[in-house]
């Protein structure tokens, strides 16, 4: 059955260096999601895992905050997913627009992302995504970024649940502000649900650019079903790639048709600071 649901992010400070977050529940889990099926949370995360999804997605999200000191963060975020029982291709629109500034000089960026899950079998599916990343500087520069990402999903059984990703298959090549671009990374990420009870999750990703070191980054969280509607979620991750080190809870509350999830984030190698975000999404 066809469902909508309405998803708007009513509150969110992120005084952190990193980049906007992709969804609350993510944020919750230390960052991993790629080897899950997520609402709204997939169409930027594993692409292929929107055929899992079997549902249609309407979600909003705004946050606004202070990360760096003098770097005030606005948000909009807009995605469409349609992976209902109808759709031929399940795929999902994702457009992000964020306005803050760095070292005096004020950012505009325009994201549009587009992508589509390819199934193969009722276990495997093929993601592809293409997105365009516009970047304004108050100075008068304009930068602009076209790239595309490949991903893979697995749904080995109920339980267990594996994805891959390749992110920015062209590489950055300049034509991005060096602090907004996306630069080329490969992912991979497991989830799996011990007794209806526990769902664990954990990602590896490493940045084929500017890695002398060959540093990876680590994503792992899990979320317990406390009662029938509640849920507790904590995560962490290290980031050797931008030397920053998060941990991260959450709690959500899923009803009938109204769900809230929370997500704290703390960064404790540099003490950067928090971020605490909140959704809601209303099932029509």
């Amino acid at each position: 059955m066809t469902k909508k649901i309405f998803s708007i992010l009513l509150f969110s400070i992120l005084p952190l260096s990193a980049s906007a977050q992709v969804g609350t529940v993510t944020d919750a889990l230390g960052g991993a999601g790629i080897g899950a099926a997520q609402p709204l949370d997939s169409a930027l995360m594993n692409t292929a895992s929107l055929a899992q999804l079997k549902d249609y997605y309407f979600g909003m999200q705004y946050f606004r905050g202070n990360y760096t000191g003098d770097d005030n963060l606005d948000q909009f975020g807009l995605t469409v997913t349609d992976s209902g029982e109808e759709a031929v291709i399940p795929g999902a629109f994702t457009y992000r627009r964020r306005n803050h500034m760095i070292s005096g000089v004020a950012i505009s960026e325009n994201l549009f992302q587009l992508g589509g899950a390819l199934p193969i079998t009722p276990q495997w599916s093929l993601g592809l995504s293409a997105y365009l990343l516009r970047t304004n500087l108050s100075s008068g520069t304009d930068y602009n970024q076209t790239n595309s990402d490949a991903s893979l999903f697995w749904k080995a059984s109920e339980k267990l649940s594996l994805g891959f990703v390749a992110r920015s298959l062209f590489g950055s090549k300049n034509v991005a502000y060096k602090t907004t671009q996306y630069r080329p990374q490969a992912g991979f990420g497991v989830a799996y649900n011990v007794m209806e009870l526990l769902i664990l999750r954990g990602d590896l990703s490493y940045n084929y650019e500017n890695n002398p070191d060959k540093r990876f980054v680590h994503n792992i969280g899990s979320e317990f079903l406390m009662q029938e509607d509640f849920i507790l979620r904590a995560g962490y991750k290290n980031d050797d790639y931008k030397r920053e080190t998060y941990y991260s809870v959450g709690l959500g509350w899923e009803g009938p048709r109204l769900k809230i999830a929370y997500a704290y984030q703390h960064e404790i190698r540099h003490d950067l600071g928090d971020a605490h975000t909140i959704d809601i999404w209303l099932d029509l």
